[in-house]
């Protein structure tokens, strides 16, 4: 085998993903699913890559016979990405045997690479290959209809795939692992996928323009590959929830009765709107619990269903409007913003800044500045 800058990322990525797919396979996961069609996706890209690498590494030299093993895969990346999207996002989702009807496309793919004429002995396979790899060869209107197909194709599900994503509805139990943490890790996947599908065009375009078929789109393509795999195991390594994220809710639901619910809630609500008991940086859901003389849980649950929240959402929503309008008040223009912060029971610097721009969007600087 040759060693080159090609070769050397291609043997890199692949071993990256052995190790990955054994990872996973040992790990504990809270969602089969999702793992079984993750594990899939990485084994289509383990493929792809020593496909490419028989021609990288010269090796079709050595096994000229399992020449184009790897042609057509890029046809299941597609429909593999959009049905794991579904299983890490809806809790309803089943593999079912209806869903093998999205590998049609890779079978048509498939007879079409079959339907290109092939060399009579393999000394000619290889010297057509060695053509591939040096000069390129022609390409025939079959070559440009399967890389049509392979754009369209996989275009198709980026687009399904976005699509569940952005009508993914809010849900009250609030999961363990929330829906928005889960829609931020597949637009990431889904950035590698259409960088994919760029190449693809990018290489069809050029493909059209010269009539010539040569390896160059095949090898940029395993840079957006080996994105894919190293950006899964550095999830995986940090044992990432979002990567194969169960459907466990945050807390257990706990029927409250009607009539302690309408007293409870106002109850809670004065605490923090009158009382002000969140100006305490010591704070914790076990004393608002006492203060209310009802169990944690049920303080817990309450907040989940009828506020949609956690406590401590709760707690930063309320420091957080506090301090905008302490802000603006003059007998604390000598403070600084953290100061100020501090006052409104914030005891970390770092904690007030991001829970303050998750809520308002903008930094604390930013918006006193905005307020002027």
């Amino acid at each position: 085998m040759v060693l080159n800058f090609w070769s050397i990322i291609l043997i890199a990525s692949a071993g990256q993903s052995v190790f990955l797919i054994f990872l996973l396979i040992f790990r504990p996961s809270g969602n089969r699913n999702a793992l079984k069609l993750l594990l899939a996706l990485l084994f289509i890209m383990l493929l792809t890559n020593i496909h490419n690498l028989w021609y990288a590494g010269r090796i079709y030299y050595t096994y000229p016979e399992i020449s184009g093993f790897g042609r057509g895969l890029t046809l299941t990346l597609g429909p593999l990405f959009y049905l794991y999207t579904r299983a890490i996002t809806d809790g309803s989702f089943r593999l079912r045997w209806q869903q093998w009807l999205h590998a049609i496309p890779y079978l048509i793919g498939l007879i079409m690479v079959m339907s290109q004429e092939s060399p009579d002995d393999i000394n000619e396979g290889v010297l057509i290959v060695d053509a591939f790899m040096t000069t390129g060869i022609k390409a025939s209107p079959l070559t440009i209809s399967r890389f049509a197909l392979y754009v369209v194709h996989l275009l198709t599900y980026i687009y399904l795939s976005r699509k569940l994503v952005s009508n993914m509805a809010s849900d009250k139990s609030l999961y363990l692992t929330s829906l928005e943490k889960r829609s931020g890790w597949i637009k990431q996947l889904n950035l590698i996928l259409s960088a994919i599908a760029l190449i693809f065009v990018i290489a069809l375009v050029d493909i059209f323009i010269s009539g010539i078929y040569s390896y160059h789109g095949n090898f940029v393509l395993t840079l957006a590959f080996s994105a894919f795999v190293y950006l899964v195991a550095y999830q995986a390594v940090a044992q990432n929830s979002s990567l194969l994220p169960g459907f466990d809710k945050r807390y257990s639901s706990v029927n409250i009765r009607a009539e302690q619910k309408s007293s409870l809630l106002p109850a809670l609500l004065k605490l923090m709107d009158t009382d002000k008991v969140f100006l305490n940086p010591e704070l914790k859901l076990s004393d608002v619990a006492g203060q209310l003389k009802v169990q944690p849980h049920i303080l817990t649950s309450l907040i989940n269903t009828e506020l949609e929240k956690s406590f401590f959402e709760l707690l930063n929503q309320y420091r957080i409007k506090e301090f905008a309008e302490r802000a603006r008040q003059p007998e604390y223009s000598h403070l600084s913003i953290f100061g100020i912060a501090q006052e409104v029971g914030y005891k970390s610097k770092s904690s007030f800044n991001t829970a303050f721009k998750k809520q308002m969007g903008v930094t604390p600087s930013q918006y006193l500045k905005n307020s002027d």
